[in-house]
């Protein structure tokens, strides 16, 4: 976008449009209590239902290989099989005596939301969600 501008009305000001687009992205973060980002900083608000205690990330894989890294790790790190649900792309295992499950969402062609709650006897456990979530992220990077 270099050479775009915004006019400010009445102000004879015009500010640069990357101005404006940190201004928007600020105010919906502070907006919503659970957020994911992606190291470009869009954010993308928590679905209705979606649990508060919920981390993740918009990576930059499809579809498809971010789902079989979510497998993978689950099955992996999980005690027991994974409960899988290929339909609604969200799975789920004991992984360090916590509950946890992934979410896998399209975010466009080219990245995927994964979206990792984690809770213990009834609380949340962002360290093992952390560690999924990170697990899952180093697989699709390899």
């Amino acid at each position: 976008m270099t050479g775009s501008r915004v006019a400010v009305v009445g102000t004879g000001y015009h500010a640069p449009m990357k101005s404006l687009a940190t201004v928007l992205v600020l105010a919906a973060a502070l907006a919503s209590a659970a957020c994911i980002t992606d190291e470009s900083s869009n954010v993308v608000r928590a679905r209705p239902g979606t649990s508060q205690q919920t981390y993740g990330a918009i990576v930059q894989a499809d579809l498809g290989a971010a789902w079989a890294a979510t497998q993978r790790v689950l099955l992996f790190l999980g005690t027991g099989e994974p409960k899988i649900d290929s339909g609604a792309m969200r799975a789920s295992a004991e992984v360090q005596g916590a509950q946890v499950t992934v979410q896998v969402e399209p975010y466009n062609s080219l990245r995927t939301i994964l979206r990792v709650g984690a809770k213990r006897d009834g609380v949340e456990d962002r360290a093992v969600a952390d560690r999924v979530l990170g697990e899952i992220m180093a697989l699709i990077q390899r």
